[in-house]
């Protein structure tokens, strides 16, 4: 909800909501629903994981890959270390 003439409102529906406390917000021009979104995800995607600097590249040799832990078997085998090398984007993965 967005604040118009000191109520908050809906702009999918038009619902309004009297305003509880100050909204602070810039206002100059409402965003359009693109905006909202990352255009380009891959670009982004591997900054959000932990980087494991005991794993070397494959394809580069570089010490360092981002990585994350998937169940891909059954609950009592351990799980399987997906990772993508920080310099080349190269991906492999390890069961544990």
């Amino acid at each position: 909800m967005f604040p118009v003439a000191g109520k908050l409102t809906c702009r999918k529906c038009g619902a309004t909501k009297a305003a509880e406390s100050q909204v602070i917000r810039d206002t100059e021009k409402p965003r359009d629903d693109k905006s909202l979104f990352i255009e380009d995800p891959g670009k982004y995607a591997m900054q959000i994981h932990p980087i494991d600097d005991q794993v070397s590249c494959g394809k580069c040799g570089n010490l360092g890959a981002y990585y994350y832990l998937r169940q891909t078997r059954k609950s009592d085998e351990p799980t399987t270390a997906f990772y993508t090398c920080t310099r080349c984007s190269n991906k492999w993965r390890h069961a544990r």
